[in-house]
Parts: structure tokens; sequence; C-alpha cells
């Protein structure tokens, strides 16, 4: 339905967010960003839509 879910492990048990989906727009793809860089904080998550339009999501490393 391009609604973005997110399953995540928190206290030893699966929990599911619904992010739902940007207003207007249905989600088409999702594409992990790459990098070499060990010390960021955060790694990306982009979301592109059916009419073109593109989303970073950020999500916080665990250390």
């Amino acid at each position: 339905d391009g609604v973005l879910i997110e399953r995540r492990f928190h206290q030893r048990k699966w929990k599911w967010i619904i992010h739902g989906l940007p207003r207007g727009h249905k989600l088409s793809a999702i594409t992990p960003a790459t990098s070499n860089d060990l010390s960021t904080k955060f790694f990306s998550l982009f979301l592109t839509t059916t009419s073109g339009s593109i989303y970073e999501y950020r999500i916080s490393k665990n250390s």
C-alpha cells in the first residue's frame, strides 16, 4: 500500500512502528545510503514516491 512500517527490536521483543506516508503521496521505493564513515551517528534511507518526490528517513545507529 506504500506505507512505511519499521520493525525495531526493543527489550528482547519486536515492535512495529507505523510511520505512515507523506500526505498525498504513495511510496514506491526505499534505497539505503551507504557510507564508509564509521563516525556517522545516523543511517539514512531514501524514500521515493510514485510522483517522483524523495524523502530522507534518518535512523540513529545503536552503539
